[in-house]
């Protein structure tokens, strides 16, 4: 006779189905983990949009973008320039990739985007060694950044953007993120806009301007 469960089902039969249960979820994890960072990718890319209209309607009012932005400095929090005084968005999007842990913020579950200035007007065009100037003139441009599946901060120099010095290897170094490279793979999501490509930097393989050749700091009238 053959042994069998209260219910009626063999002991065989009961282990073959919670293996073929086992494969169906190991099958189905990938799908539903990668859907979630699709939706997390476009999210990004629709608050970088977001945030880029805030910024031009800002720049228009003050001839210049707001300074840098950095969640875990309450001294780099440019981006609440375009809520208050003037609201020129109702609020600061949050990024879907980052977590309390990312960048050891304990107050909230999620942190804004981390960005890169050059020269925001009423501040001194060189706050971090390296003026954000190419022959003196300030380089009015904007870096917003998302950091993307892995959850890690890969862009080297943001707070020098967009001047990445005189050297041949520009400070100011960006890794763009590619699926094609693995779903979560390295790379942050970038958004660019204003005079960037009077700077100097490094955007994956690519060397973007020239080295910086005068070490002049000239705020725009």
């Amino acid at each position: 006779m053959r042994s069998k469960s209260s219910d009626g089902f063999t002991l065989i039969e009961i282990i073959l189905v919670i293996f073929l249960v086992s494969i169906l979820f190991a099958t189905s994890t990938p799908k539903f983990k990668n859907a979630g960072i699709a939706s997390k990718l476009t999210q990004t890319k629709r608050d970088h949009l977001y945030l880029e209209s805030g910024l031009q309607a800002y720049f228009s009012d003050w001839r210049g973008y707001p300074r840098q932005n950095d969640p875990n400095d309450p001294s780099q929090q440019g981006l609440k320039s375009l809520t208050f005084p003037i609201a020129y968005l109702a609020e600061v999007p949050k990024d879907p990739f980052s977590d309390s842990t990312v960048y050891g913020n304990p107050l909230s579950d999620l942190t804004e985007y981390e960005a890169g200035s050059g020269c925001p007007p009423g501040l001194a065009s060189i706050e971090f060694g390296w003026p954000n100037v190419n022959n003196g003139t300030c380089i009015h441009s904007y870096l917003l950044m998302g950091l993307g599946p892995n959850q890690s901060d890969d862009t080297l120099g943001n707070d020098f953007w967009p001047h990445g010095g005189n050297s041949a290897n520009p400070q100011v170094r960006l890794f763009s993120y590619s699926p094609t490279n693995g779903s979560e793979s390295r790379g942050d999501i970038y958004r660019m806009m204003g005079a960037f490509a009077q700077g100097y930097f490094q955007l994956d393989d690519e060397i973007i301007g020239q080295p910086q050749t005068k070490m002049v700091v000239k705020e725009d009238d």
